[in-house]
């Protein structure tokens, strides 16, 4: 079997999401014997991911095959296409491609119970706070999506998973403070298998795609709810004793009742006076474990 480039190459310049791409298209020649198989003439070829002689910044990104011609008796003359690119260049060695990294936003529903500019509670013209229904807004949290192949799933699928960064974590030159991100989902993709090149030597390597998605929200990865219920503490003959909430006329509260943080009824409550209790609802986990590189 010989493998041989040929004359033809083609290239082609475009202008994408910010950037300029370079792509190659390079004719070759495999003379392989007849009934030769395809797998047989790709082993003749470059790798998935070689650097292009022509542009070093290219790599190998697909290869086609036409219909063979005889050469000589009993061999066939198999004409291949390189196609070679800037955008995304893969590896060599799948295991070894770097991380590929997006972010995007998403919205949130929240009460609106102050004005951003002037710091006042919102109020209508009687000066009392919209309750029924209240004002909502919305508030923007981060999502970051990392797409990395992995030689086997994730070893930490069962432990990380919907957990909370306990330190500080850097994920594409960002510091996400503790306590802001949690993981949300991992996909692994079916196992895959690709000829590589390692130390000079062609061989199989098999690899799971992974996919790991994570929120950031940067007042904190906490449970936030409104204190309410339908007991408080009071002081009953001298002693603080947990008991039923009631009206002005002694009537026992049949719906859970504004608090103030400290078990005692709030009174006149409104939505900047409503206090939030918050809690760790989620484990804490080290995220440098997520691979990002």
């Amino acid at each position: 079997m010989a493998f041989n480039w040929g004359e033809e190459r083609h290239a082609t310049f475009s202008y994408r999401d910010g950037r300029t791409v370079r792509e190659y298209r390079h004719s070759a020649y495999v003379t392989a014997p007849a009934g030769a198989m395809l797998p047989l003439i790709f082993s003749q070829l470059p790798v998935i991911g070689s650097r292009y002689d022509y542009d070093p910044e290219a790599g190998l990104a697909s290869i086609e095959v036409e219909k063979p011609g005889k050469a000589e008796a009993g061999k066939y003359l198999f004409r291949c296409w390189l196609n070679y690119t800037t955008e995304r260049t893969p590896c060599t060695n799948p295991l070894e491609e770097p991380a590929e990294i997006e972010w995007s936003t998403e919205q949130r529903q929240e009460w609106l119970t102050e004005d951003a500019e002037l710091f006042v509670p919102i109020l209508n013209s009687a000066g009392d706070p919209f309750l029924d229904p209240p004002l909502e807004t919305t508030r923007t949290v981060y999502r970051v999506t990392i797409k990395k192949n992995l030689a086997e799933p994730w070893p930490q699928l069962f432990t990380h998973l919907n957990a909370v960064n306990k330190e500080d974590w850097t994920v594409d030159g960002v510091v996400v403070p503790k306590r802001t991100a949690r993981l949300l989902s991992v996909q692994i993709g079916p196992r895959q298998k690709r000829e590589a090149e390692i130390g000079g030597i062609r061989t199989e390597v098999e690899y799971r795609p992974h996919t790991f998605v994570v929120e950031i929200d940067p007042e904190g990865q906490y449970v936030q709810v409104a204190d309410r219920g339908l007991y408080e503490w009071k002081q009953v003959e001298g002693q603080w004793k947990r008991v039923k909430i009631t009206d002005n006329d002694g009537t026992e509260c049949a719906t859970p009742q504004f608090l103030d943080g400290q078990g005692h009824r709030l009174p006149n409550p409104s939505p900047e006076s409503v206090v939030w209790l918050s809690f760790a609802a989620y484990p804490l986990r080290d995220f440098n474990d997520i691979p990002v590189d």
